[in-house]
């Protein structure tokens, strides 16, 4: 770690990368397969296309889980690890009827439900805010653990 550097600057650092990086790999693919699907189908006009589009970019800004689990072990195969890990409780607790609603997982499942219209898009209110609300925990988390950890 550089000398004269606060931790919180070091996590809000490689957050803004990470967030950074992704929004432009996202975009760029957006933009492509918009072009050509555009150029093949031009008379169509998929519904909620703006939403899909959005809740899949949170999801993958979800990924800030992997900064987090990053501060929890040492090791970066140990930080995979964990973000597989919630990955994998999201993906059993998706099973439940009751919590699929507020399950993060499903912006990224339900996203192209959305351009089909055979959803309405409040159905995704409840998942956007926890995602909303996970991403800020998860931000904070990460700075709290990184300014507690011995170096």
């Amino acid at each position: 770690m550089t000398k004269g550097r606060s931790r919180h600057a070091v996590i809000l650092s490689k957050l803004t990368a990470m967030i950074l990086l992704w929004t432009v790999s996202y975009t760029t693919a957006f933009i492509v397969t918009w072009g050509y699907t555009a150029y093949l189908f031009p008379n169509d006009n998929p519904p909620h296309l703006g939403l899909s589009v959005f809740c899949l970019w949170l999801f993958g800004v979800l990924m800030t889980l992997l900064l987090f689990a990053a501060t929890l072990v040492k090791s970066s195969y140990g930080a995979l690890i964990v973000t597989g890990a919630v990955s994998a409780l999201l993906a059993m607790v998706n099973i439940a009827p009751l919590a699929q609603k507020y399950n993060p997982l499903i912006l990224a499942l339900n996203n192209t439900v959305l351009l089909t219209n055979a959803i309405r898009p409040s159905e995704m209110y409840s998942a956007l805010a926890v995602a909303c609300v996970c991403l800020l925990l998860l931000i904070a988390g990460a700075a709290v653990t990184f300014k507690k950890r011995l170096l």
